[in-house]
């Protein structure tokens, strides 16, 4: 019971740090919505650990104003980016309930056996 208890919790915290990654990625693509230039980044799970990758120019994409027309718009895609922070949180969240309910289930079984 001790090992498949610690692999869940291992699991949980593995997601929580994934969506604290991804995060991350996608705060920093927000905060550039405006940065002429600023080439966005994916979150992409990658070996177990959430990386950025460029990401792909989007057909929707936000396109900064820029006062020259020398300079390169940006490709970020809003709408996707605050999606994903809100899919992240929820992931988050639920992964942080899951720890807490084992906790929960662990104290349980010690007041049974104590």
């Amino acid at each position: 019971m001790y090992s498949r208890s610690m692999e869940i919790r291992n699991e949980s915290l593995r997601g929580i740090q994934g969506a604290s990654d991804s995060m991350a990625i996608r705060s920093r693509n927000i905060a550039n919505v405006n940065t002429p230039g600023y080439k966005a980044m994916d979150a992409v799970n990658s070996g177990g650990k959430t990386v950025g990758r460029p990401s792909a120019p989007a057909g929707g994409s936000v396109v900064a104003e820029t006062p020259s027309s020398s300079q390169a718009p940006n490709n970020v895609d809003l709408a996707k980016d605050l999606v994903g922070l809100k899919t992240d949180e929820l992931s988050a969240g639920y992964n942080l309930k899951a720890i807490k309910a084992q906790d929960r289930m662990a104290g349980t079984l010690l007041d049974l056996v104590g």
